[in-house]
């Protein structure tokens, strides 16, 4: 696209020279002759470049003029699903970070500080 804008640039460039040109010098002169040739070139390059990227009346594809136009809604669509999708996995990762820290902390309850022993007469059931 920044080429296509370019050679637009270009082309209003040489036209407004070829205006210029014309108001001074005879139609068979040599500059006028190099500007016609250099706006031919300039707009077969644009149609190349709208071929290229899908637009202008060159434009072939089911799609047509707009083709570019959904490319790049495409894009901008696919660089917003991968923002969400970035902040997803970070949220994820932090809540998994959390939950890892919090069992860390609740192991420390059930640790055995005393070692279990058998008991020495049983209690339950009471046969009375």
């Amino acid at each position: 696209m920044g080429l296509l804008s370019s050679l637009q640039a270009q082309l209003a460039e040489t036209l407004i020279n070829q205006a210029i040109l014309k108001d001074s010098v005879p139609a068979d002169d040599p500059r006028m002759v190099q500007a016609d040739r250099r706006i031919q070139v300039i707009r077969a390059q644009i149609a190349a470049e709208q071929k290229t990227l899908g637009i202008g009346a060159g434009g072939s594809g089911a799609a047509g003029p707009s083709a570019f136009a959904d490319l790049v809604g495409e894009y901008e669509r696919l660089t917003v699903d991968l923002q969400f999708a970035e902040q997803t996995y970070t949220a994820a990762m932090s809540a998994y970070d959390g939950a890892a820290a919090e069992s860390r902390r609740q192991t420390r309850y059930l640790a055995a500080h005393i070692q279990p022993t058998l008991a020495e007469a049983a209690e339950q059931p009471s046969h009375r």
